[in-house]
């Protein structure tokens, strides 16, 4: 780049077929401008010494879009994602991965919390749309794992440990009208029933119930 004595607005091409137009301060790209690498990547949008740096918008060939911000040419702070099956993410970004608190909206559910390398991680709260099942709780890796509650459609309820994403260790079950059991599940079945008076191995559920007396799982 320092061969080329552009100033201002000018066009640049390089050898591995990618194309830059847009703004140029000594020599370099700042300003506003459109990159096209040679796959069809295309980016729009602001540029700090030769890096995506501001606001900007990023479009893949098969349509997917990212719009919002970017840091010494990575995606970094708030943004949007609109993939090309049109799920949408909306949230934090840090160095092009999905990271922070957000929210993923597709066809079949949405999901709202936290987010680790592009996948749920942490607190969150997923509502799938057809059956109305709601819950609220840990994530590892994409998947229900920790502590968490499920409401079904019917209004019974679950709360305590998932793994893999499924019930997995104690757990109490909610009926419609309140009433409470407690047993002890393994992927997803129920291998023991407990007496409801038992408290050991509880104490985390029932704190973690308490906490969500003022929750609300819309």
């Amino acid at each position: 780049m320092e061969n080329f004595k552009f100033m201002h607005y000018g066009k640049l091409f390089f050898q591995e077929g990618d194309v830059y137009e847009g703004s140029f301060v000594h020599n370099k790209m700042n300003g506003h401008g459109i990159y096209i690498d040679s796959s069809g990547v295309q980016y729009a949008g602001e540029w700090s010494n030769n890096q995506r740096h501001g606001k900007g918008v990023e479009i893949w060939p098969d349509g997917t879009k990212y719009e919002g911000c970017f840091v010494k040419d990575k995606k970094n702070g708030l943004g949007k994602i609109t993939f090309s099956d049109s799920s949408e993410y909306t949230g934090q970004f840090i160095d092009d991965n999905i990271e922070g608190k957000g929210v993923f909206n597709c066809k079949d559910f949405i999901y709202e919390g936290q987010w680790t390398k592009n996948q749920m991680n942490g607190e969150g709260k997923t509502i799938w749309k057809s059956k109305n099942i709601k819950y609220f709780g840990s994530y590892y890796n994409g998947v229900k794992q920790g502590i968490g509650r499920m409401v079904f459609e019917n209004g019974k309820m679950y709360v305590g440990y998932w793994r893999f994403g499924k019930k997995n260790g104690n757990g109490i079950e909610i009926g419609e009208r309140g009433e409470k059991s407690k047993g002890v599940w393994n992927n997803g079945e129920i291998m023991k029933k407990l007496k409801i008076s038992e408290n050991e191995g509880f104490e985390e559920i029932m704190s973690f119930l308490e906490s969500l007396k003022n929750e609300i799982v819309q």
